[in-house]
């Protein structure tokens, strides 16, 4: 475990040194800078964990203002969310046992659970929105799920496995 946290524990006294080093050449020195792969994820994470709240927490509302501008509906805007539910456990338990075998940053963790909520959103407003415009059309409730679902639904799921099979083949890389 200890080799887990040298390069952060050095990169952080780097930090400090390089800080000193610049405050005693003054305004007028030289000024230096620590650069590198391992600085970078250091500073990645220390700025992710700062910034998840705004990032996380203070933009969530917007997307369902805006989902529930589009559904006019309290008991649509909760159907939306039954999905991100499902998805958010079996996506980080699925991420647990890839962790087991792979080391994985926490910033990849984040832009997991991003893309995870915006498709959620994406795909919830295509479904719904079809929905609510069968149901206005007349249709009744099996009907205008047997056409979202067939119509749709193909699209998202032809969607949804092409990001599937690009992300996966990024593994790869």
């Amino acid at each position: 475990l200890e080799d887990k946290y040298a390069a952060p524990n050095f990169i952080n006294r780097m930090e400090e040194e390089i800080e000193f080093m610049n405050y005693m050449s003054g305004s007028d020195g030289m000024v230096v800078r620590l650069t590198g792969i391992f600085t970078l994820d250091v500073v990645l994470q220390k700025t992710l964990l700062k910034e998840i709240l705004v990032h996380e927490v203070h933009t969530l509302p917007l997307p369902f203002f805006i989902l529930a501008l589009a559904l006019q509906s309290p008991r649509m805007l909760l159907l939306a969310l039954v999905p991100m539910g499902i998805e958010l456990p079996i996506g980080l338990g699925l991420m647990y046992f890839v962790s087991l075998k792979l080391e994985v940053l926490l910033y990849s963790v984040e832009m997991m659970l991003m893309i995870m909520m915006s498709l959620s959103f994406d795909y919830a407003l295509f479904l719904l929105t079809r929905y609510a415009e069968e149901r206005a059309n007349g249709s009744e409730v099996e009907q205008a799920i047997i056409t979202i679902i067939s119509q749709t639904g193909r699209i998202i799921l032809t969607s949804g496995l092409v990001l599937v099979i690009s992300w996966g083949s990024m593994l790869g890389l």
